[in-house]
């Protein structure tokens, strides 16, 4: 009885912003920084769908790399990171037209994508992207 009234009085007295879980980045979340970690997660089923040789396909918008607003808009209106960003569209596109016999050599287009893009204009995710390594 007295527990079940704690935590009563606990959720009562929780201010929904004060008990919200607070942002990975405390500037607040891009556009951009919401769909890669979006990229992220899809990436993930993807990997263990290929571990699993099951078939997977992505559910991120591929198209967004090209309009969302980043966290550092100088960054995303490079030709380089147009270029990143169209290479993940044309990935992603074959992705959803091939088949299980693909999905491997797809899986590491995206993963080599993603790498190359921050090895050069965004260092800071190449730790996490290491995580969509296949196991070996």
């Amino acid at each position: 009885m007295f527990i079940s009234t704690v935590v009563i009085i606990t959720l009562m007295s929780c201010d929904r912003k004060e008990c919200s879980k607070p942002p990975l980045n405390p500037n607040g979340d891009s556009e951009l920084a919401l769909l890669m970690r979006s990229m992220f997660d899809d990436g993930m089923k993807f990997k263990t769908a290929v571990e699993n040789n099951k078939e997977y396909k992505l559910t991120f918008d591929a198209d967004k790399l090209l309009t969302a607003m980043a966290t550092e808009p100088e960054k995303v209106q490079t030709q380089e990171y147009k270029a990143y960003a169209q290479q993940m569209i044309n990935i992603v596109n074959a992705q959803k037209t091939a088949g299980l016999g693909q999905q491997s050599e797809i899986y590491q287009d995206f993963v080599q994508n993603c790498t190359a893009c921050h090895q050069q204009l965004c260092p800071g995710p190449l730790v996490k992207i290491e995580r969509l390594n296949l196991s070996k």
